[in-house]
């Protein structure tokens, strides 16, 4: 899967990919997909979310950031 570096223009496709692969995957729980977040955003976009604990509520908090 692509990394999302922050680019506005490469979020849809980011997200879209994303979703498919992990968010609708309901054999994970949402500290896993925030794992899976954390691992595939760079630079900027990183920065605003590393600093979230994962805890399962910070999973929508991150995309919600995003």
């Amino acid at each position: 899967m692509k990394r999302f570096r922050g680019q506005p223009t490469e979020w849809q496709v980011f997200i879209d990919c994303f979703d498919s692969a992990v968010h609708s995957n309901p054999k994970l729980v949402n500290i896993d997909k925030l794992s899976y977040l954390k691992s595939l955003v760079e630079g900027p976009a990183a920065a605003e979310i590393k600093v979230l604990p994962l805890t399962s509520e910070n999973y929508n908090f991150a995309r919600k950031i995003l």
